[in-house]
């Protein structure tokens, strides 16, 4: 009885109707990040976007809500579900799978991105990173504007392919990233919805739907890059990295399959290098802007370095500089959605969540929520002095939260807490635009036009 009576007073998610949206898409359209964040600041911390009779997209901005979907139910709410438009690209990998088989797989890899690791790769992430500042510096001497965005990239590409998987590999890197940004466009919730719109157009008029030729030839270049990796490593066993080197042991014991090592490494290049790239290249983009901050950790970098090349043992010398990146990474998430399909129906904070909801946790929102973050929309890295971030485990989630949060999160904090303050030792970083840049709300946020800035050396 006492389920019953629960049911019977659960309160209802409120409802964007189609009218309401309509007034929306514009704003949805142009800037989608910043209109969500209005949407919830109007509409409350859970909001149902219904825009026909089924259940509609649910979003939730609420760390309460955010603690029952990723940790306390987490069961109940699926990832694989909502990754099937990537299935071709990452199969049954670390990122898209569930249950026991990701059991297996978070035991086999986890170890591999143990931040103790950047010790063995740091003559990687050195040389690297060596290799970027000697293009940027001359572009500086010639007065060419560099964009960053994709320069940092191709750097932590590079530096992800040649420790985690093969030193010897010779690949076109612009070719991965020009496949990777065509698959996950296609495949993210606003482009698979646009697409939908205009195939059911198109029906309509009789034409054939939108080829998706494109986007199997993309898929295909990248099967032939992670088959060359592959045969590059056998041909060079001195040059294996630790995640390709137990992957494929894990294979030759009969613990996964051929196929199974495949989607590990399509997972890698997914997951692996963009969203670290995306948290420097925002970080730069907040040094360029925000000139206080910037002084202050200039001057920390000064005293600890020396103009020395960071080693690991500087990282914990050099607080400020980690909380300036964790303030970048509030204001411009990497991931900046986290998207679950519920098995069950359940009930959040008295609100009724049915079956087969689809749930979205806005982590771009979520950090500028004024409850929990005084004037959200400032630069101010002492939010993250320990004192200010004691109970805040569900309201900050760069990585994630829960069981699933990001296996290489101390990995990549780790080289950003290298990378970072190496280039700041060479560079002074100015923006061409003064406009604040408007981002693609694709699977990993970008500027919609280049992020160009005036590099000057100064070192």
């Amino acid at each position: 009885m006492e389920k019953r009576e629960e049911k019977s007073i659960a309160r209802k998610i409120p409802v964007l109707n189609q009218l309401d949206f309509l007034k929306w898409l514009p704003s949805l359209y142009k800037n989608p990040l910043k209109t969500i964040v209005k949407l919830l600041a109007k509409n409350g911390d859970v909001v149902n976007f219904k825009l026909s009779n089924d259940k509609g997209l649910i979003i939730v901005n609420h760390p309460d809500y955010i603690q029952h979907i990723l940790k306390t139910n987490q069961e109940n709410y699926s990832r694989k579900r909502v990754m099937l438009p990537l299935h071709d690209f990452l199969g049954d990998g670390l990122f898209a799978s569930e249950g026991k088989l990701w059991e297996q797989q978070h035991l086999l890899l986890k170890p591999t991105f143990h931040d103790k690791f950047v010790k063995d790769y740091f003559h990687v992430i050195s040389e690297e990173t060596k290799v970027l500042i000697e293009e940027w510096k001359s572009n500086s001497k010639k007065n060419i504007a560099c964009d960053v965005e994709f320069d940092v990239n191709i750097l932590m590409l590079r530096i992800l392919l040649k420790t985690q998987l093969s030193s010897a590999i010779k690949v076109d890197y612009r070719e991965i990233i020009r496949c990777l940004r065509l698959i996950l466009k296609n495949s993210s919730y606003k482009d698979q919805n646009i697409k939908m719109a205009k195939d059911k157009i198109r029906k309509l008029f009789l034409m054939k739907k939108i080829s998706d030729a494109p986007i199997k030839e993309a898929l295909q270049s990248l099967e032939n890059i992670v088959a060359n990796i592959r045969a590059t490593a056998i041909e060079n066993p001195e040059s294996v990295g630790l995640a390709l080197q137990t992957l494929e042991k894990a294979k030759e014991d009969g613990l996964i399959s051929d196929k199974q090592v495949r989607d590990e490494i399509m997972n890698f290049i997914f997951a692996g290098f963009d969203t670290t790239a995306s948290a420097l290249t925002w970080s730069l983009y907040c040094y360029a802007k925000n000139g206080f901050w910037s002084n202050q950790i200039k001057h920390e970098i000064d005293q600890v370095l020396q103009n020395k090349v960071p080693e690991m043992e500087n990282i914990s010398e050099m607080p400020h500089t980690k909380m300036f990146i964790q303030e970048a990474m509030r204001l411009y998430p990497p991931v900046w959605s986290l998207l679950r399909l519920s098995h069950q129906n359940d009930e959040i904070n008295g609100y009724h969540f049915p079956k087969d909801s689809l749930v979205m946790i806005c982590i771009y929102a979520l950090h500028r929520h004024p409850e929990f973050w005084d004037q959200p929309e400032l630069f101010n890295p002492e939010r993250f002095l320990p004192e200010n971030m004691k109970g805040k485990a569900f309201v900050y989630i760069p990585f994630g939260q829960g069981k699933r949060a990001c296996v290489g999160k101390p990995l990549a904090m780790a080289e950003l807490q290298i990378i970072f303050p190496l280039l700041l030792q060479y560079f002074k970083f100015e923006l061409i635009a003064k406009k604040e840049p408007v981002i693609n709300a694709d699977v990993i946020i970008k500027p919609q036009k280049p992020l160009m800035m005036k590099l000057t050396s100064i070192k």
